[in-house]
């Protein structure tokens, strides 16, 4: 009896030990670029999230995305297999290609094979772990009716020189203490074959029917021939978060490998090489696609570690996954197919051109056999159009049967390379080079100029006087990835980046058009759901919105600026000084450009982490730059900088110090005015809230001063002299059009739409306060206006000297207007400090006079009433300092850009 139990032990260990050293590698057969180690699988395994699912609605997509849902039914292995609700019952785990079918099963051998496994990591499941691959006993299944597990347990361990008696697995089988797994159900390609299989699995099933049961396919290989009682589950792809957990161990091990050491060091070059490529990953959203699926993510890590950096050469990878998944990896296993996977591609590539051509993403059956039966007949001309494409969509993954008789590639991306492969093989250059305005062709006509000499498909993008925004983009992009390309165009990248700031309207807005489509496309993604912007929103992009609202009479424009467009020089640095209620307003304008699922919006306090993780530096600026977040619904805060990290802190200081002196020397008098002086100083380094916001709450019904109200509100209309900026502009353009020696150019004068401009700002003048004459000269340009349009009506009449010196006149009171209106708020910001510094006085006296007597309330609300006087002084202080240049503004932008939530 004793000996019985030690030899029970003896074989147990044995078997383990097999186990572990047969199944222990990272298996990466069949893939064209080969890492320089073999990895171990326990260094790199994430766990695969599984759930429960019917056989037909099981997805045969290698690359289905992870939406929220899928995530929400997901389970481990070990939670199915420890569960007392399907306790034996026999499970079949259904999986597109690459999924990670095959590894799942060899992690849970590896997992379960010592004596004592580790329970916390099984949730308390413990049995002998059988692993057989169906592939190898497909022959003595067929030929043998006898043939039975064992035997096949027997084969495997003879071919490794392995002497385990049957009878210990017979004995062990028979307790009931097995888990037997049988992978690749749907690698028996002949379907009456399988289905002799499939009835071989059922009757082992039955035989050892104590034991539990793990059976892998692709859906495809199990719908015609799905075993009896068994619970189907689904085999999950890869969250962004275990897509970054397998990144962080695959670079790990390769780095264990290369030093032969793990230590600080080895973890710190490991973590740098993964976080490289998820941030590759991040930016290249075609890639993390992929990369949920397990196979194409190891596929993307190799190729980037050892050929070449992703996303730049991304062919590269396409080309090597579609060998891979055309077959390469089915014949590294010992499968054979009656074509290769190169003339497979063959065949599949004028399909891809064919549905690019005809802007297709979905195709019927009939059309799809047009397509390839030409090309096949010249690889295989005795197979089917029809059967080639369903042995395509069973075996490679590439194509999807996305409803019955409708036909897709598993992503776009490979319809767009198969096709840009076409094109480079029948020299259709020419085709592509009509589509470059066609946003539709864009991904292919990249991934053809990253295979070629791009400079056609770039002079073509420029040909045009003004080129398109669409077609500037495309440049920009080929330029990244051409293959090759004449060294003259690659400056266009300098020319575009400076032309931001060229004199030219228009080319000033579609520089900027350009940059802000490259930052959308740019946008890393995090999660599902989720992309944040690695870079502050410049001034010339946000010039684009400005420009855009003011023809809707809103406008956003920075409360430091003197007019509504930034200055010379600026244009590629990030817009700073913006009120948080001007970037509301800008993610509700891009989000309206969007017009699909995305929304765009600030980030929140708790993704402030996830920006600093994400951000490169700020280009061509020394100057702190923040951005807004939200805390809640109404509150806002600058990331990072208080008012004493704007600048150096003793320049600051002296800013406030020399303004605070020279406001109050206006009240020489004024009580208390070394005491208001500490108090102010001492509120710039201490208080919590950012530098300027006009919008925030000042509390000004506190205030009690209608004077403050009243001022402070001028100050914060931006609309009124931004009107009077754009009449002046139009005036002035009616002038040049009246003076035009074109006389057809002169006779399309029209002053209606200016003159309702300036009858509207007269009248909006007529009921204001503080304005500085501005109400008269608002009439005064009005009545010259109306004089110049009865003159302009005589249309037989050009150059009439009376309509070109109205229009003079009118833009003579135009210029003053604005003057005045900007003389008005400069009064307004004195008046709301003057008056600040009068009631800032008066409360410190009332505060002094509490200590002699009055209620401790009263002295509190003294106290608060002081502190928002204090903070409103500071902030016109700095408004101040910043429309003279003194201080420097940080207030920017960084966008989330987010999944729109369903509307319920």
């Amino acid at each position: 009896m004793l000996d019985r139990f030690f030899s029970n032990r003896q074989y147990r260990r044995q078997y383990a030990e097999y186990l572990g050293y047969h199944h222990r590698s990272f298996d990466v057969k069949g893939l064209t670029t080969q890492g320089v180690y073999t990895l171990e699988l326990t260094q790199v395994f994430v766990e695969l999230g599984l759930d429960r699912q019917t056989v037909e609605a099981a997805s045969a997509d290698p690359i289905r995305p992870m939406t929220s849902a899928l995530q929400r039914g997901r389970h481990a292995v070990w939670s199915y297999l420890a569960s007392k609700q399907i306790a034996g019952q026999t499970l079949v785990m259904l999986g597109p290609p690459g999924s990670g079918k095959t590894t799942l099963l060899k992690h849970l051998a590896i997992t379960l094979a010592p004596i004592k496994p580790d329970l916390e990591i099984t949730q308390g499941y413990s049995r002998l772990p059988l692993l057989l691959f169906l592939r190898d006993y497909t022959d003595s299944i067929l030929k043998n009716p006898r043939f039975t597990i064992v035997h096949a347990l027997q084969a495997s361990l003879r071919k490794w020189q392995i002497e385990i008696p049957p009878e210990w697995f017979q004995e062990e089988l028979k307790k009931g203490q097995c888990l037997v797994m049988l992978d690749g159900l749907d690698e028996v390609a002949d379907s009456q074959i399988r289905q002799q299989v499939v009835t071989w699995t059922e009757r082992q099933i039955a035989l050892f029917s104590k034991n539990q049961f793990v059976v892998t396919s692709r859906p495809f290989g199990y719908r015609s021939n799905p075993l009896k009682k068994a619970l189907v589950l689904e085999v999950q792809p890869f969250s962004i978060m275990q897509v970054e957990q397998f990144v962080h161990r695959w670079y790990l091990a390769n780095e264990i490998m290369s030093a032969q050491r793990e230590d600080p060091g080895v973890q710190m070059e490991a973590r740098s090489g993964a976080e490289d490529l998820l941030m590759r990953l991040r930016r290249a959203h075609v890639l993390l696609d992929m990369a949920v699926n397990p196979l194409l993510l190891t596929m993307i890590a190799t190729v980037h570690r050892y050929r070449s950096s992703l996303p730049g050469r991304r062919v590269e990878l396409y080309a090597e996954i579609c060998e891979v998944f055309l077959g390469k990896r089915q014949q590294a296993r010992g499968l054979a197919f009656d074509l290769t996977p190169a003339q497979k591609q063959r065949v599949l590539q004028p399909l891809a051109y064919h549905m690019m051509h005809e802007k297709q993403r979905e195709i019927l059956l009939p059309d799809a056999v047009k397509a390839v039966q030409a090309p096949l007949n010249r690889v295989s001309p005795q197979n089917s159009g029809e059967d080639f494409l369903k042995s395509i969509v069973n075996t490679s993954g590439l194509l999807v049967e996305r409803e019955a008789g409708l036909y897709s590639f598993a992503h776009l991306t490979f319809q767009e390379y198969l096709a840009a492969v076409h094109v480079q093989d029948r020299r259709l250059e020419n085709e592509l080079l009509a589509q470059v305005e066609n946003t539709w062709w864009h991904e292919t006509i990249r991934l053809y100029a990253a295979q070629v000499d791009a400079t056609n498909i770039v002079r073509a993008c420029l040909n045009k006087r003004t080129p398109s925004i669409q077609a500037l983009t495309l440049a920009m992009e080929c330029l990244e990835e051409a293959r090759e390309v004449q060294a003259e165009l690659r400056n266009i990248f300098d020319r575009l980046a400076q032309s931001v700031d060229h004199p030219n309207q228009e080319v000033r807005r579609i520089s900027a058009e350009v940059r802000l489509a490259l930052r959308i496309r740019r946008m890393l993604r995090v999660d599902e759901d989720r992309y944040v912007d690695n870079s502050f929103v410049t001034h010339a992009e946000y010039q684009l919105f400005i420009d855009e609202s003011r023809r809707f009479n809103r406008y956003y424009q920075p409360d430091h600026w003197k007019g509504y467009t930034f200055l010379p020089g600026d244009g590629r640095l990030p817009i700073v000084g913006i009120r948080p209620s001007d970037v509301l307003a800008y993610c509700e304008w891009m989000t309206d450009r969007d017009q699909g699922e995305w929304r765009y919006r600030l980030p929140r306090k708790n993704e402030l982490e996830l920006l600093a993780s994400n951000s490169k530096v700020v280009e061509a600026t020394d100057e702190p730059v923040g951005y807004w977040y939200t805390v809640s619904a109404q509150d806002f805060v600058c990331a990072k900088f208080n008012l004493a990290k704007v600048a150096n802190v003793e320049t600051l200081m002296n800013q406030i110090q020399d303004r605070f002196n020279d406001d109050w020397r206006l009240f020489a008098r004024l009580p208390n005015q070394n005491q208001a002086r500490k108090l102010i100083m001492s509120r710039v380094r201490y208080r919590q809230f950012t530098v300027l916001d006009l919008d925030r709450n000042l509390n000004l019904d506190r205030l009690q001063d209608p004077d403050i109200v009243r001022d402070v509100n001028i100050v914060r209309n931006r609309g009124t002299i931004s009107r009077a900026q754009a009449l002046k502009e139009r005036v002035q353009y009616d002038l040049t059009l009246a003076q035009d020696p074109d006389l057809e150019r002169a006779r399309m004068l029209n002053l209606q739409e200016v003159l309702q401009v300036a009858k509207s700002l007269s009248s909006e003048l007529d009921h204001a306060q503080n304005q500085e004459g501005a109400p008269e000269l608002a009439r005064m340009l009005l009545r010259g206006l109306e004089r110049a349009e009865s003159h302009a009506k005589n249309k037989q009449s050009v150059f009439q000297p009376e309509l070109i010196r109205a229009l003079t006149t009118a833009h003579g009171y135009a210029s003053e207007l604005v003057l005045a209106l900007q003389e008005a708020r400069s009064q307004a910001r004195l008046r709301v400090r003057t008056n600040t510094i009068l009631n800032i006085s008066e409360i410190l006296q009332q505060i002094e006079s509490f200590q002699n007597g009055g209620t401790p309330p009263a002295r509190e609300d003294a106290l608060r009433l002081l502190e928002s006087y204090i903070d409103l002084y500071l902030d016109f202080i700095i408004l101040e300092a910043r429309i003279v240049q003194k201080l420097p503004s940080f207030e920017g932008i960084r966008l989330i850009r987010e999944r729109k939530q369903p509307v319920v």
